[in-house]
Parts: structure tokens; C-alpha cells; sequence
């Protein structure tokens, strides 16, 4: 994949802190359930925030560790298939750039399942 342009690199760089937040926002919702409904299965509970914690780790490091330019569209793409780059935002990179990810995701149905 070619690499992206000026513009939208530096609007990824501006976004990526913002989508982390975001992702760690969604976690922590999941997480809630899990530790106020343990009941009197503590380890149960235990097990399933470890289990919940394991997956969004693997999901975590695939979305955002080593971003970098020759990357970053697969790194867009990501975060557009998992929502967290939402309309307002993904509106501001280039037609070119949209229509790429939107192409790749097409091509690409079970990205970062």
C-alpha cells in the first residue's frame, strides 16, 4: 500500500491519542459488568476481566503500537472497521484516503476480527 499523504498523516498523528482514549473508554464500560455483578464468585470474575483484558490487549497493540507512515493506512482501517473513527472525523482526510480504506475494508471483511 503507497504511503499516506501529508495531510492526512498529520491529522492521523492529531487523532491517535483521541481513539485511544476512545478504545480505553469502551473497555472500561465492559470491564464495569464484570466487577460489579461478580456476586460471590470473585474468581469467576476474576477470569472473565482476564479474559476481557487478554483480547482487547491483542486488539489494543494491532490498532495503535507501531504507528508509522508505511502503515498507516491499514491503521485507518482499523480504526474505521472497529468505529472508532467516527463520520466527522474520517471526513477530514482526503477523498483519495477515504476511498482507499473504504475499499480496503470492503476487500477485507474480517480485518482485525
Amino acid at each position: 500500500m503507497k504511503d499516506l499523504p501529508e495531510k492526512d498523516w498529520k491529522q492521523l498523528r492529531k487523532l491517535k491519542d483521541k481513539l485511544i482514549q476512545r478504545f480505553c473508554d469502551e473497555v472500561l464500560i465492559k470491564v464495569r459488568p464484570i466487577t460489579e455483578n461478580k456476586g460471590n464468585d470473585s474468581f469467576k470474575a476474576y477470569q472473565d476481566l482476564w479474559e476481557l483484558l487478554d483480547k482487547v490487549e491483542d486488539e489494543l497493540s494491532l490498532m495503535f503500537d507501531d504507528v508509522v507512515r508505511s502503515n498507516a493506512f491499514l491503521k485507518l482501517a482499523l480504526w474505521r472497521k472497529r468505529g472508532l473513527l467516527l463520520d466527522d472525523e474520517f471526513d477530514k482526510f482526503t477523498q483519495e484516503t477515504r476511498d482507499l480504506i473504504i475499499s480496503f475494508i470492503s476487500k477485507n471483511p474480517t480485518i482485525g476480527s
